[in-house]
């Protein structure tokens, strides 16, 4: 079957920031110039520097004259403490200049379901916000599971597992098991190669519930399109997961 790519693709999954394991920064700047290279209409981005919540500001400010780029805030954890910080953070969230917030355990060395992320997640539970979190391969940390634990707390949150549930399908495939009676919970395809996992994730969840994403700079366009491009997608399967997922998301 040839299939016939959108005319603009979402990508739900864009860190900006210093990469010291690339040697490389990468910028909004560079983020822009791959959209423009792949007909990328729309990307999810936020900081990869824990820490530095002045990306977060670079991003919003960004969005402003271009509107493809859509935040999620991300901070230092104890600013997640701080009655300051977080009426800021719902402002962002208010005003829709964030979508919500980006959480990496195995970075940031807590589980998503210690007490630190409670006020950010309760007030992405507030707005109906996005809350994409890193799962991985240390499962202790990163596992799958702990996502899953946010998802059941928080209902009205949109929980965005990235990744498939983890790099490796014995991670992939039980979280999609464990997620499909779960309708706030979405899964990003960024650094899936397995296409046994692709297909099990369209099959167990249907087309609905995954978003493309390329995990720029650490991964890239083609890399994760390929995938998709290999496995039994109908035309219309391929356009949710690549464009009309996202636009419902970033339309609410």
């Amino acid at each position: 079957m040839n299939l016939e790519l959108p005319e603009e693709i979402c990508d739900a999954h864009v860190h900006i920031g210093n990469f010291p394991a690339l040697n490389y920064y990468f910028s909004i700047a560079d983020v822009e110039r791959e959209m423009e290279k792949h007909r990328i209409s729309h990307c999810l981005v936020f900081s990869c520097e824990n820490g530095k919540y002045e990306l977060t500001e670079k991003i919003i400010e960004a969005g402003a004259s271009n509107l493809g780029l859509h935040c999620l805030f991300r901070s230092k954890l104890m600013d997640y403490l701080d009655d300051g910080y977080l009426r800021y953070a719902e402002k962002l969230l208010q005003e829709k200049k964030a979508l919500g917030i980006k959480i990496n355990p195995s970075t940031e060395k807590h589980r998503v379901t210690e007490n630190i992320y409670e006020k950010p997640l309760a007030l992405c539970n507030d707005y109906g916000a996005l809350v994409l979190i890193h799962c991985g391969r240390w499962v202790e940390m990163s596992g799958w599971v702990f996502a899953l634990d946010i998802a059941r707390k928080y209902p009205k949150a949109t929980v965005v597992l990235a990744h498939m549930g983890g790099t490796h399908p014995d991670l992939a495939i039980p979280a999609i098991d464990s997620a499909k009676g779960l309708k706030n919970v979405l899964f990003d395809t960024s650094q899936t190669r397995q296409l046994s996992v692709l297909r099990y994730g369209l099959e167990q969840l249907g087309a609905d519930r995954l978003l493309f994403a390329s995990d720029m700079p650490w991964g890239n366009y083609l890399q994760n399109i390929v995938g998709l491009l290999q496995i039994d997608l109908e035309e219309s399967e391929l356009h949710k997961i690549l464009r009309a997922n996202f636009l419902k998301l970033i339309e609410r």
